[in-house]
């Protein structure tokens, strides 16, 4: 036999059963995913029958999440005003009202919980894009909007995917596929359900209009916001004035409507109103030449101490008294402008 026979004849006779291993094991993974995945849509389509299905965690947090879920599943009724700001906005505004008071306004609420004014202008520039109907913009905020835009991110979800999933309305399972977070779906799952019917501080629960409507008695045990710093953050009125030039040169009208803040609040931290009259400064500067407007809500509409749940969130049967006096104050401001030109 032949040198290279001998040393040829291990090698050849040994390929069968490596092959043969190397088959079962990319069988037995792939048999695995597909396993895992059947199961994955098992569960979401059973959380999704009892109604413990969350939001796909496009931004992993269950506030903004169930949000764009509430506006995908909304008819395009081509809104001509957009409320926008932080959960002060989203909680603290009555599209109804302002329905109601102003002739031919078609409100929509666009404000997510949680943001700083840059993040605000993010949103703001994602839906006018998808929203040519809107002529009219109400920023609904209070100062505390204007802290902390140096330190957090703007991108508060990823606008390709929140534009396929509420504009585009793609395949929803896809977006729990890509966003899948298993600590997060579970920690929803347990509470989700009753966050949607329950009125507490943490409901969920949405008017036609994306309102958020915090319909409790419940206040929460401290005012949980302190002191403003001495100067607001000066990146957060940059996004002001941005936004604000972007409306003014496609003819749209924006208009910053401050909240009032818990007299408990300002009697601790802002007794001589100097905080509030600082912020109200800034906002003008940063609207000069733009034609965009401010309204100190402060001022012109003071609220009791028990029309909050903190310093700065009212319940739900205050916010209809604070809808109608901005709305009656600023209605031929807020009206859109074709609208207001037929009725003239």
């Amino acid at each position: 036999m032949a040198l290279g026979d001998i040393m040829a004849g291990p090698d050849r006779g040994s390929d069968k059963p490596q092959q043969g291993t190397s088959l079962t094991y990319v069988a037995a993974m792939i048999s695995g995913a597909i396993g895992s995945m059947g199961f994955l849509f098992a569960t979401l389509l059973a959380l999704q029958h009892t109604g413990r299905l969350p939001a796909p965690a496009i931004s992993n947090n269950i506030c903004i999440d169930e949000k764009l879920a509430f506006m995908r599943e909304q008819p395009d009724h081509s809104p001509n005003l957009l409320v926008l700001g932080s959960s002060v906005a989203w909680r603290s505004v009555d599209g109804g009202v302002l329905a109601s008071v102003i002739d031919g306004v078609r409100p929509v609420n666009g404000a997510f919980c949680g943001l700083r004014m840059h993040q605000t202008e993010f949103v703001g520039d994602w839906l006018l894009d998808r929203m040519p109907s809107v002529r009219t913009v109400a920023v609904v905020a209070s100062p505390f909007d204007f802290v902390g835009c140096k330190v957090n991110p703007t991108e508060v979800f990823n606008r390709q995917a929140a534009d396929g999933f509420v504009f585009g309305r793609q395949w929803k399972w896809g977006f729990y596929l890509r966003y899948f977070d298993p600590i997060s779906l579970l920690r929803n799952v347990l509470h989700v359900s009753s966050m949607r019917h329950a009125k507490s501080l943490e409901t969920l629960v949405f008017t036609p209009y994306g309102d958020g409507p915090l319909d409790t008695s419940e206040s929460m045990p401290t005012l949980v916001y302190g002191e403003l710093p001495p100067t607001l953050d000066p990146l957060c009125f940059q996004s002001l004035r941005r936004f604000a030039v972007r409306l003014s040169q496609e003819h749209r009208r924006l208009a910053l409507i401050a909240t009032p803040i818990s007299p408990a609040w300002t009697a601790r931290f802002d007794r001589d109103g100097k905080a509030f009259e600082d912020f109200g400064k800034a906002v003008r500067a940063a609207f000069a030449g733009t034609g965009a407007i401010y309204w100190d809500g402060e001022k012109e509409s003071p609220m009791s101490p028990k029309a909050f749940t903190d310093a700065i969130h009212m319940r739900w049967s205050a916010v209809g008294q604070f809808t109608r006096t901005f709305a009656s104050a600023l209605g031929k401001f807020l009206t859109p402008v074709h609208e207001q030109a037929m009725s003239e």
